[in-house]
C-alpha cells in the first residue's frame, strides 16, 4: 500500500495555478495588443484545438530523492535521471503529485466516472471459499479412492463370498463388505453437501456490502479524437478516515484509446475498509506526457499561435538570462507519434531551423526521409532557443525516436 502525504486535490473553484494566471494574463495582453479594434471580418474563427490546463507531475521516492515518472507499464514506473531508475509502484514507499501548468491538444473525453468498493483478490470471500472448496475436493478425492479400495479389498478377501441366502429368500452380505459399502455411501453423501456450489455462492453474497471491502474500483468511459497507444492512467483519490483526509495515488495500463468510447476499469487494492472516498480525478498519460481531457483543471482554449506565444513567454520567464538550445514539445507531438508503437519507423536524425516562436521554418534538404516524416516535423512545436534569456531563431538536431523515450 502506498504511503502518501496529505495533499489537496486541485479544486475547480478555489485553487488556481499562479503560473497559469501569469501566462493567461500575458497571453491575453499580447493578443489584445495585436488585435485591431472595432473591425468586423468575415473569415472563419481560428481552430482552438490546444488547451492550457493544470495537470500533474507524479513523483516517487527512489534512493532518498523524488523522481518524476516519465513512463509506466505493467506496474513499473520509469523515473527521470537514469534508465536504471525504475520502481514497482506496488512497492513504492511514497508517491506524491505536483499541480503543473501544461499545454495539450485534442482533448480526450472522460465520462460516466463511477466508484465502488470491492474486495481485493487476497481478501475476496468468494475466492477464499473457492480455494477452500478446491482443497476439500482434493482431500475428498483421496479419501474416496481409499474408500473404494477398502470395498474392493473386502470383496476380494472375503472368505465366505459376497453374500449368502437363506431358505426364505433373504440375502445376507458379508459383514466386512457391508461395512465398507456403508462407509463409502456415507462419504459420498458428505462430499455432495460440502461441495455444494450454491452454498459457496451464498456465502460470497453474504459478504458483499459488509463494509469490509478493501479495494477501490473506478470505471469510466474514455475516447480520444485521435488513436493513442500504450496509454496509462494515474488516479488520485481524496479519501477520509476519522476526519483526516489524504490522497491516494495509483496507476494502471489503459492500452489503446480511439474515437469509439470504451469502458476502462482501474482498481487499487489494499486499502483500509473504513475509508470514505470523497473525490476521484483521472489523469491520462502517454510516454510521460499528460494528455489534456475534458476533466482537466482550469482549461483555456488556444489557437496554435497562442500556444506558441504562451510556451515562449513561460520559457523566457523561467530561464531569465540563460542561453539554451531549442527542444521539441513532445506533449504537443503530432497524432502519428501518439498512435504508433514502433519507434524504429521514426528513427531519423534531423536538422531543422526553428524561429524565435518555436515553429519549424526549414528542414535540412540533404537529409533523406519519407514524406510522412516531413509532415510530422513541419507540424512539431519547439521551445525556442534562448540567447541571454531572449528567444532567438536557431538550428537544432533531434530525432523523432526520442518521443518514445
Amino acid at each position: 500500500m502506498l504511503a502518501l502525504p496529505n495533499l489537496t486535490l486541485p479544486s475547480k473553484t478555489t485553487r488556481f495555478s499562479s503560473a497559469l494566471v501569469i501566462g493567461l494574463t500575458s497571453l491575453v495582453a499580447v493578443v489584445s495588443a495585436r488585435s485591431p479594434q472595432h473591425t468586423v471580418e468575415s473569415r472563419a474563427a481560428p481552430d482552438r484545438e490546444y488547451r492550457l490546463f493544470v495537470g500533474v507531475d507524479i513523483k516517487i521516492l527512489h534512493e532518498d530523492d523524488f523522481g518524476t515518472v516519465t513512463d509506466f507499464s505493467r506496474s513499473i514506473a520509469q523515473l527521470d535521471g537514469s534508465e536504471d531508475a525504475r520502481i514497482d509502484v506496488r512497492n513504492a514507499s511514497r508517491v506524491r503529485f505536483e499541480p503543473t501548468t501544461k499545454v495539450g491538444r485534442s482533448p480526450i473525453k472522460i465520462g460516466k466516472i463511477e466508484t465502488t468498493r470491492a474486495f481485493s483478490a487476497r481478501n475476496d470471500p468468494r475466492r477464499q471459499w473457492a480455494s477452500r472448496q478446491a482443497q476439500v475436493q482434493a482431500y475428498q478425492q483421496d479419501q474416496l479412492a481409499d474408500q473404494v479400495r477398502n470395498l474392493g479389498n473386502a470383496i476380494q478377501y472375503s472368505g465366505n463370498g459376497i453374500a449368502t441366502a437363506d431358505g426364505d429368500g433373504n440375502t445376507f452380505y458379508n459383514p466386512a463388505i457391508a461395512n465398507a459399502d456403508a462407509k463409502l455411501a456415507a462419504f459420498e453423501a458428505e462430499t455432495i453437501a460440502l461441495t455444494n456450489d450454491q452454498f459457496y455462492a451464498q456465502r460470497g453474497r453474504e459478504a458483499e456490502g459488509s463494509g469490509q471491502e478493501d479495494a477501490l474500483v473506478i470505471e469510466a468511459m474514455m475516447s480520444s479524437p485521435h488513436p493513442i497507444t500504450d496509454a496509462y492512467v494515474v488516479g488520485i483519490a481524496r479519501v477520509q478516515k476519522e476526519g483526516v483526509q489524504k490522497d491516494i495515488i495509483f496507476f494502471d495500463d489503459l492500452g489503446e484509446l480511439g474515437p469509439d468510447p470504451r469502458k476502462v476499469r482501474v482498481r487499487k487494492d489494499g486499502l483500509p475498509a473504513d475509508l470514505e472516498v470523497l473525490a476521484v480525478n483521472l489523469h491520462v498519460f502517454r510516454e510521460g506526457q499528460e494528455l489534456v481531457s475534458d476533466q482537466s483543471e482550469k482549461q483555456f482554449a488556444l489557437t496554435r499561435d497562442e500556444a506558441l506565444e504562451y510556451l515562449t513567454l513561460a520559457h523566457t520567464s523561467s530561464h531569465r538570462g540563460q542561453t539554451l538550445p531549442a527542444q521539441p514539445v513532445w506533449s504537443l507531438a503530432p497524432a502519428d507519434l501518439f498512435a504508433s508503437k514502433n519507434a524504429d519507423q521514426f528513427d531519423y536524425a534531423l536538422r531543422v531551423r526553428v524561429d524565435e516562436r518555436g515553429s519549424v521554418t526549414s528542414i535540412d534538404e540533404n537529409a533523406i526521409f519519407p514524406d510522412p516524416i516531413r509532415s510530422i516535423v513541419e507540424e512539431l512545436i519547439f521551445i525556442p532557443a534562448l540567447a541571454n534569456g531572449v528567444a532567438v531563431a536557431s538550428e537544432v538536431t533531434f530525432n523523432l525516436r526520442d518521443f518514445f523515450r
